[in-house]
């Protein structure tokens, strides 16, 4: 093997390695894409630990034969077909709930360890060429070749990163212009005066976005209330701010409180403020179980801070907790304001990044989050969600008997604990629960210890950096939801949350808890319906 050098060996034998190890099972089952991707990820890294070991060797001047050479590989590609097919067993065994999840785990493995190979190539090739252009530019004019040899890889990285700028740049306008877009079955304003963008509203339909069309449209109304039983109910109330409604998020929550007062919210015995992700969406399910549970006796409101998906809006997290505190601050005084026996209960609910953002809120200075006390001020109660893996308030609260913080409703206390305000939501195995940096230096907890929580396969393992890239990309396919199949698995939880709702927020409730999660599966298989029949 005359013409592959140590380096070139060593990358081949770590992407090798690396590939049959990303097929160990982590936490979500994987498809044909998603494994190329898990793939890719890992064995490049494995390629680069390779490549340095190589060049290492080849700057002591270590030799070998070309027989030795291709005896390292071939040893190494029979050790990582079986230790990758021992892997791929495990996976296949790994997700009995999830279901089938279509998906060829060794198409994945060599598609993502050739596309690894290939950006190793390229990477030595364009080293090359740096090197290469250095030295025929010192020839031809004045320094070094050191010297141009980092001005020309300057260059190279500056252009690469513009470009990646731009992609980016697009991708996310991209994006944002399909968030303001409205669905095809949602274009017209509904002709409902008890909701935001309606008869009367103060705020323009077309401002809300498509998520914010989506939350006043699905209302349940006081006539769909008196049909599951509730003959003396209210009409509930919705109120969603959209990121067009106004330039700044101190001028959406002006026009939120205005809207709760438009609407008289201030009278209805339940009030809840909801953080919503990223994009403004906001769960129906959990809004929609409190309008059962309060006969309509609420109102719900929503200010949204961005439009883009929850991936690309980590960088507005300080601004939307401050959004949100002002909103927290300016429906608490206007309660302070009322007499005591008319003061509406003020529930608060987070999902995902939502969650994140409303527990950051909470602890602004002034903080209203107690956590020694676990107490809120001037908050009745709150219901986080699948809360992103490092949410301080969340760990710091984790293991407190004065909380309930629950994998499944399932697990939901018999009796929890008098005056209870903090209810946390989180499965075990939600890629985005347990997803941090730290990660790829350090074993976690939920790996070290036994037993292990529900659905995190007993043979995922913890490595340096790989898990970290696993869980990652574990992140993107942590909701595989279908319509009207409630689920409590990865960051699905449509299952969880009736229970949840019920047990947070009207405990009262409970016994009708199964009637409403039934009504509610219904409700979502018909919107899926006409969403999905205006597209046709």
């Amino acid at each position: 093997m005359p013409r592959i050098g140590l380096v070139s060996v060593g990358a081949i034998a770590g992407a090798m390695a690396a590939g049959a190890e990303s097929l160990r099972p982590s936490l979500t089952p994987r498809s044909t894409v998603h494994q190329t991707l898990v793939t890719a990820a890992m064995a490049s890294t494995g390629a680069l630990v390779g490549s340095a070991l190589g060049a290492a060797l080849q700057q002591r001047n270590t030799k070998s034969r070309p027989a030795v050479r291709a005896g390292v590989l071939g040893s190494g590609a029979i050790v990582a077909a079986v230790r990758g097919s021992k892997h791929a067993k495990a996976q296949a065994a790994s997700f009995p709930e999830w279901g089938h999840v279509d998906g060829n785990d060794f198409l994945g493995v060599g598609a993502g360890t050739a596309a690894a190979l290939s950006v190793t190539a390229m990477s030595r090739i364009a080293i090359a060429g740096v090197g290469a252009s250095g030295r025929a530019l010192s020839r031809r004019f004045v320094g070094p070749s050191w010297i141009w040899n980092a001005m020309v890889g300057a260059a190279v990285v500056t252009g690469t990163a513009a470009s990646g700028r731009l992609a980016m740049k697009r991708l996310k306008s991209s994006l944002a212009e399909n968030g303001r877009g409205a669905d095809k079955a949602l274009v017209g304003a509904p002709d409902d005066r008890y909701v935001t963008g309606g008869p009367g509203s103060l705020v323009e339909y077309d401002s809300l976005a498509r998520e914010g069309r989506r939350f006043v449209h699905w209302r349940v109304s006081a006539k769909e209330l008196a049909v599951a039983g509730d003959t003396h109910s209210k009409e509930p109330l919705r109120v969603f701010i959209g990121y067009d409604s106004s330039e700044t998020l101190a001028g959406r929550v002006d026009l939120a409180m205005a809207e709760l007062e438009r609407l008289n919210a201030f009278e209805r015995k339940h009030l809840l403020a909801i953080c919503p992700a990223g994009s403004g969406y906001a769960n129906s399910v959990p809004v929609e179980a409190m309008e059962f549970f309060t006969s309509g006796d609420c109102a719900s409101v929503v200010v949204q801070y961005g439009l883009l998906p929850s991936m690309f809006s980590l960088n507005l997290i300080p601004d939307a907790a401050d959004g949100y505190r002002l909103l927290l601050d300016r429906i608490r005084q206007r309660i302070a304001a009322m007499p005591s026996e008319d003061r509406p209960l003020l529930h608060l609910y987070g999902e995902s990044l939502g969650a994140n953002i409303a527990q950051v809120a909470l602890e602004r200075n002034p903080a209203l989050a107690d956590a020694d006390r676990t107490t809120i001020t001037d908050v009745d109660s709150v219901l986080f969600v699948g809360s992103p893996g490092g949410t301080h308030l969340r760990d710091e609260l984790a293991g407190n008997p004065q909380v309930v913080h629950v994998d499944r409703w399932q697990d939901l206390p018999a009796n929890p604990p008098a005056g209870c305000q903090f209810w946390f939501l989180d499965h075990d195995a939600d890629p985005v629960t347990r997803f941090q940096m730290a990660l790829a230096r350090r074993q976690p907890h939920w790996l070290s210890h036994e037993p292990r929580g529900r659905n995190i396969p007993a043979d995922m393992k913890w490595f340096p950096i790989l898990t970290w890239q696993q869980v990652l990309l574990d992140v993107a396919y942590a909701t595989q939801a279908q319509s009207g199949v409630f689920r409590s698995l990865g960051h699905d939880y449509r299952a969880d949350l009736t229970p949840l709702v019920a047990a947070a927020y009207r405990p009262t409730e409970a016994d009708r808890v199964t009637k409403v999660q039934g009504i509610l599966v219904k409700r979502e298989v018909a919107r899926d319906k006409l969403l999905a029949d205006a597209e046709r």
